[in-house]
């Protein structure tokens, strides 16, 4: 069960960017209530500024994570195109099960939270 009030306070406790902060802001504004908003309701328009940076993905718990939408930043540091790919099978074969389980969390309501450095040249 998904409770937007948990989400909010757990997201006020949450150190991070400002860009990051205004994404989840503008993400927790689109939740009707304590159900998790529709794709529909997520217009990339409305994201632009984020969009460079963004991976979104479609998940199907204990099944599969789809990339949805892959931003160019991400495109041009990977040197791939990311959009339709299959996020479990990009995972190395000893990660793939814990990537599979964290997806599945997140999209039963799960907080995730990552960074990653990636480092340039």
């Amino acid at each position: 069960m998904f409770s937007k009030t948990d989400a909010e306070r757990l997201a006020a406790g949450l150190e991070m960017r400002e860009a990051h902060r205004a994404l989840l802001d503008h993400w927790l504004s689109l939740w009707p209530g304590d159900a998790l908003p529709s794709r529909a309701l997520l217009s990339p328009a409305k994201l632009k500024y984020y969009l460079p940076s963004l991976l979104l993905f479609d998940t199907v718990p204990d099944r599969s994570v789809t990339i949805r939408l892959a931003g160019t930043r991400i495109l041009r540091t990977l040197k791939t195109e990311l959009t339709g790919q299959d996020w479990i099978a990009l995972a190395p074969k000893s990660y793939r099960a814990e990537r599979l389980r964290l997806f599945s969390r997140m999209a039963r309501g799960a907080f995730g939270l990552g960074h990653r450095r990636i480092p340039l040249t």
